[in-house]
């Protein structure tokens, strides 16, 4: 196993990264960070690539967050930093870095554990044999993730979407990332004229399998919206937060 405190990588954007308005946002800077993340920890063997393999488990990814200060666009590579902030016994916390010529453009931090396949259990970080000294001691300048209360209450149902076959991963649950497009299908193209998500935080509270059909719900407060994910049985699957800045 190579050991790799900080991965670094160069990329310049495709079209297909592209929101709407055709530039590099928040949605695509999720994508990298998991990119990222996978490409890290599969440079020290423990990428999600071998682990269900070898050990019969997978990284979860429990909780995501991003801030964008700006959006690019294709004329640039983006220059991608990721690096384990902290570890315990349960969980790794790894931070990204994206900038342009030194001037930052998106801060991101996630959460993941590591669960058992079979038993659908969450387990040590010991089970996979990770190693204890891989953590870079670099901080990200950004908050701490928010406590976000698992409430429905006076959340307006929005838009409905079933799992299909190209929405799983090979967990064989609804991949993690696909939360951000249901997230953002909570509002119209019309309110993405008028504003640009600068700040995304993701909370997931369970998984959602083929054919599941999740509900989104969304609560406004100012200029910051609540969203949630729900099946028709109530169970919450995600929590969100998304921060908004005027165009």
């Amino acid at each position: 196993m190579e050991k790799m405190l900080k991965f670094v990588k160069d990329y310049l954007p495709m079209f297909r990264d592209s929101d709407a308005q055709g530039l590099i946002g928040i949605r695509a800077y999720l994508y990298y960070f998991q990119d990222m993340a996978t490409e890290h920890l599969y440079h020290m063997g423990k990428g999600n690539d071998t682990l269900p393999e070898t050990y019969g488990a997978a990284w979860l990814y429990t909780k995501y967050k991003m801030h964008v200060y700006k959006r690019a666009d294709f004329s640039k590579p983006l220059h991608m930093e990721t690096w384990i902030e902290k570890q315990d016994k349960l969980k790794i916390w790894q931070a990204l870095k994206v900038s342009v010529n030194d001037e930052i453009y998106a801060l991101g931090r996630l959460e993941s554990c590591v669960i058992h396949l079979k038993e659908q259990k969450i387990g040590l970080l010991a089970d996979i044999e990770m190693p204890e000294d891989v953590v870079w001691e670099e901080k990200t300048a950004l908050e701490p993730f928010s406590r976000i209360r698992r409430d429905l209450t006076g959340m307006e149902p929005v838009c409905t979407h079933r799992v299909q076959y190209s929405d799983l991963d090979k967990s064989q649950h609804m991949a993690n990332l696909r939360y951000v497009n249901l997230m953002e299908n909570a509002f119209s193209p019309a309110f993405y004229q008028q504003h640009e998500i600068q700040e995304m935080e993701l909370h997931y509270a369970a998984q959602s399998f083929y054919q599941d059909e999740i509900q989104v719900s969304k609560k406004a407060d100012g200029s910051n919206y609540t969203i949630a994910g729900s099946k028709t049985d109530g169970t919450i699957v995600m929590m969100g937060k998304i921060q908004f800045a005027d165009l």
